[in-house]
């Protein structure tokens, strides 16, 4: 089953859609619109390492530019760049997913820079605001 209509199965059913099923389907369509895109891995994906090993690399990737609460996606344009922060689609009778502090910080100041950037809750949202600059660039 190809993973859109898998996300779009699940929606039917009521199932949670997970914030990583969301960015997999959005990169899924920014693939079939041809779309310059990349994604900088912020999370700390050390807990299968010990303590002090998943300390050392922590300090290691803090000092070569991770930065706690960047956006999950870049998308490349001509002579523009989009931030998406991801985030899971806001569903009814649940608590709206989390936004940090770190997370608020980064896309204010992008957009203070002059880069669109926003959190956007599900795929189709996120897919909504890179199309509305495909727009100024076409």
């Amino acid at each position: 089953m190809p993973k859109i209509v898998f996300w779009l199965w699940k929606k039917a059913w009521g199932a949670k859609v997970s914030e990583f099923e969301e960015q997999k389907a959005l990169c899924k369509w920014l693939d079939a619109m041809r779309l310059a895109y990349a994604s900088i891995p912020n999370e700390n994906n050390m807990s299968f390492l010990n303590k002090k090993t998943a300390s050392i690399q922590g300090s290691k990737l803090k000092q070569t530019g991770k930065k706690k609460g960047f956006p999950d996606l870049q998308v490349i344009l001509p002579g523009l760049v989009i931030y998406v922060e991801m985030k899971r689609t806001i569903q009814k009778g649940k608590a709206k997913p989390k936004v940090s502090d770190d997370q608020k910080v980064w896309i204010d100041r992008l957009n203070e820079l002059g880069h669109p950037a926003a959190i956007c809750y599900g795929w189709i949202e996120a897919k909504e605001f890179i199309e509305s600059f495909l727009k100024e660039v076409a």
